[in-house]
């Protein structure tokens, strides 16, 4: 099979969401599966990281700050991906909630939502503007995660 990974963070950016997807997608092409990641751009000076293909994007920011950067090469990139299972890592992140509006077009043929927190519903910003933006932000989740044809939360 073939598999896409949409992260904002992947090796050699050191947190738990890079650490578990690379497991992932080690994993699974230790299986004999083909697996892509789409991230950011970090001064990686390699393509490939233990036969994962990286695909990097010079993009940064979210909802609350807007984005940074080329979002419709990685929108195109993503959605005209064929592949078997899109695996989108995370919400409140730009690799995620750019696709969420163009979710349908994306060419896999199934599309999956690997959540590993909702911080901003434990964690309420100061700024009350930004709160209002978070809160916008998870109503429309509420709206588009339907388009997911799975979600797993950790």
């Amino acid at each position: 099979m073939k598999f896409l990974f949409t992260t904002e963070s992947y090796p050699p950016v050191i947190c738990g969401v890079s650490n578990v997807t690379k497991n992932i997608c080690e994993r699974l092409v230790s299986r004999g599966h083909t697996v892509t990641v789409a991230t950011s751009k970090c001064g990686r000076d390699y393509s490939f990281l233990e036969n994962v293909e990286i695909k990097e994007f010079d993009i940064t920011g979210n909802i609350v700050t807007g984005y940074n950067g080329n979002t419709r090469d990685y929108i195109d990139f993503v959605i005209n991906f064929e592949c078997d299972v899109l695996v989108c890592e995370c919400t409140q992140i730009w690799s995620t909630d750019l696709l969420l509006p163009n979710l349908e077009q994306a060419l896999a043929k199934i599309k999956i939502l690997h959540s590993h927190d909702f911080s901003v519903m434990k964690i309420k910003p100061k700024n009350p503007f930004s709160r209002i933006k978070w809160i916008w932000y998870y109503w429309k989740l509420s709206k588009l995660i339907w388009k997911f044809d799975r979600v797993f939360i950790l």
